[in-house]
């Protein structure tokens, strides 16, 4: 409650009043609190996500590549077991 009171009461003093008192407020009071902006607590946010976009499609292509290769290869056990590629006449 002490640091939304020093938050108002700083708002209430400055002269150049912001554009968005809520943005104000929660940027003062991430400070008061020892945390990043809201600001840049989104951007890491944001970050994140997209790193987990990248990484889920990362993930995507090497299931597909093996799955290839896992196919590839039951291929060649399978002609394998049949005596391997027939031959032409």
């Amino acid at each position: 409650m002490d640091a939304l009171t020093k938050v108002l009461v700083s708002l209430y003093e400055e002269t150049d009043k912001p554009d968005d008192a809520l943005e104000f407020i929660r940027d003062k009071l991430a400070i008061h609190a020892g945390l990043d902006t809201y600001k840049q607590m989104k951007t890491k946010l944001e970050d994140a996500h997209e790193q987990i976009n990248q990484l889920e499609s990362e993930i995507d292509n090497l299931k597909a590549t093996l799955e290839e290769k896992l196919k590839e290869k039951s291929a060649e056990d399978h002609e394998v077991l049949e005596g391997g590629p027939k031959a032409e006449d």
